[in-house]
């Protein structure tokens, strides 16, 4: 039984805490939300085995570069802050890289480890769960299908919706130039 919440069933404890007490998953989820680098296990039925806390991780702010054997850390603010400069700077990850090893070490940048691939799939996973938020399946448990991230663009012509395709008169104008109400021969000339 669950020491905390005395509901659920114990399986999780922490090497770090005091007393080592056996807690359910929600409640180290949430005892351990402020200090997710603490070294987590859980019972199998036979032993304790070692799990992480990187689901409590990305709550407080960190993104793992990797979900297998975590060893480097990104925080949510240098990755929104990476994706900004990328649109808007266009800035490749590998000069944001060079720029965060000049900050870690200014006097010695070539110094400080070399993380450049994970950067690379520590943004493509944020950029991902971006996407996921955005679109409105970041929750469910169901995977999202092939176009559900797509965004419905009401300026551009959808069949039977904005409006009916189809050749009129004898020079093959679609009926969209005739809508637009183009009168300048030039452009129906590079419209056929």
């Amino acid at each position: 039984q669950c020491q905390m919440c005395k509901e659920a069933i114990g399986r999780w404890r922490c090497k770090d805490c005091q007393g080592r007490p056996l807690i359910c998953r929600g409640c180290c989820r949430w005892s351990h939300r402020r200090t997710p680098f603490h070294r987590i296990e859980r019972w199998t039925g036979k032993f304790f085995q070692k799990a992480a806390l990187w689901e409590v991780a990305v709550i407080a702010g960190f993104l793992p570069s990797s979900f297998k054997d975590i060893k480097t850390l990104f925080t949510t603010s240098c990755l929104d802050d990476f994706r900004l400069a990328n649109l808007e700077c266009k800035t490749s990850a590998y000069q944001y890289y060079q720029m965060l090893r000049r900050r870690t070490n200014p006097s010695n940048p070539t110094a400080v480890p070399d993380r450049y691939a994970e950067l690379r799939r520590a943004s493509r996973e944020w950029r991902h769960l971006k996407k996921l938020k955005q679109s409105g399946s970041g929750h469910s448990h169901v995977a999202p299908g092939t176009g559900d991230f797509t965004v419905f663009c009401p300026a551009c012509p959808q069949e039977g919706i904005i409006a009916v395709f189809r050749i009129v008169g004898e020079r093959g104008f679609c009926s969209h130039t005739q809508i637009l109400g183009n009168s300048d021969p030039a452009c129906r000339e590079r419209s056929v």
